[in-house]
């Protein structure tokens, strides 16, 4: 059975002090006249009772400012890949706050043990007046985000999350179409002639990874190609991930002809794996990013833009807009994406026809070594 946390009341009790004297001591309120013996066995019955303050209910306490907090939820699970994506998000953000002339103050969850309430403890050193989180991450981090946005919005701290809606139900949300993205997509390849192409996907906890998948699967059906389990690979960002995803694909009998995949950095990872094992890109294998980064440009990368920095301009008017209308329900806003086409899935950029055909031959290097325009 778990053991039950103990309480102010606790401290109190094994003290022999009211509550509201621990909580002075606790607060380190030395304008309140408390005897140094006092303090000295309330600090010690602390101790004994191992009490480890709520700091994210005791920075809800002291008072709120015109700062907003930013939360990144999603960089260090992903090795640090998408750490372009949340930069330029948190520059949009910048940018509205100074107009606005609220400064920002930025933390992130480094992996799945940092606890967010600990990481958001910090934020009320500055008193916030309101939070945006970026990202999702593991269930786990989702829960806890979940837990935060509940008292946070109990004490008028509003929040906002930017590309995830898994709390659209509570909270605004700022998304981009990930299902109508990942159909664009796959209708370029499946336009171009490519009739089995895989999908290396992320976990699926995450809203952005389930529209996704959701329009692989949509435009799929819809051209009538009956969808195949094993084209569906996971595979995010890492090079090994990679590796393992393209080596399945390629040591069974029928390997696909492209691939589209969940974002550009998890494109990158199968250029390469794709390079050691002398597949030929777009000869051999077409690849088709999401996301739009800077590398998609340097690999001369076919990708879904996003564009991040917008993400963010929507998400701090937003948080504006509701600093003013609190009671309002809760909006999600979905932003437009547009698809990027470049040399990775064999077309000629200008013409989006396969260069390959309109030239009777192939394209003479790898996309992976590709110089950029």
């Amino acid at each position: 059975m778990r053991r039950r946390k103990p309480t102010i009341k606790d401290i109190a009790a094994l003290a022999g002090v009211s509550k509201t004297t621990v909580g002075y001591v606790l607060n380190g309120r030395m304008d309140i006249a408390i005897s140094a013996r006092t303090r000295e066995r309330i600090l010690k019955a602390a101790e004994e009772l191992s009490y480890r303050p709520n700091k994210l209910a005791s920075g809800f306490a002291r008072g709120r400012s015109q700062t907003i907090g930013v939360i990144d939820l999603c960089s260090g699970l992903a090795h640090g890949y998408q750490e372009e994506f949340v930069s330029r998000v948190m520059y949009g953000i910048e940018e509205v706050c100074r107009e606005h002339n609220h400064p920002v103050f930025i933390t992130r969850v480094i992996g799945v043990t940092d606890p967010v309430d600990m990481q958001i403890a910090s934020l009320f050193e500055h008193k916030v007046g309101a939070l945006i989180f970026i990202g999702a991450g593991t269930p786990e981090i989702i829960s806890q985000v979940r837990g935060v946005v509940r008292e946070a919005m109990r004490d008028g701290i509003q929040c906002l999350i930017i590309d995830e809606n898994t709390l659209a139900d509570t909270v605004d949300c700022v998304i981009t179409d990930d299902m109508l993205g990942a159909t664009k997509a796959m209708t370029h390849l499946l336009g171009l002639g490519y009739k089995r192409i895989s999908y290396v996907k992320a976990a699926a906890h995450t809203s952005t990874s389930r529209m996704r998948e959701a329009g692989y699967m949509a435009a799929l059906r819809k051209a009538g190609i009956e969808i195949d389990d094993n084209l569906m690979v996971q595979g995010f960002c890492l090079r090994e991930d990679a590796a393992r995803a393209v080596a399945k694909l390629f040591e069974s009998g029928t390997p696909p002809e492209a691939v589209f995949a969940y974002n550009d950095y998890t494109a990158a990872a199968l250029l390469q794996a794709a390079n050691e094992r002398k597949i030929r890109v777009p000869e051999d294998l077409a690849v088709v990013g999401y996301g739009d980064l800077q590398l998609a440009e340097w690999l001369s990368l076919t990708t879904v833009r996003q564009n991040p920095e917008e993400m963010g301009r929507q998400g701090a008017r937003r948080i504006f807009e509701r600093m003013k209308t609190p009671n309002a329900p809760p909006q999600e806003m979905m932003l437009p994406v547009e698809l990027v086409i470049r040399r990775s899935c064999g077309c000629d950029e200008a013409s989006a026809v396969p260069a390959h055909k309109q030239h009777g031959e192939a394209l003479s290097a790898p996309v992976a070594i590709a110089n950029p325009k």
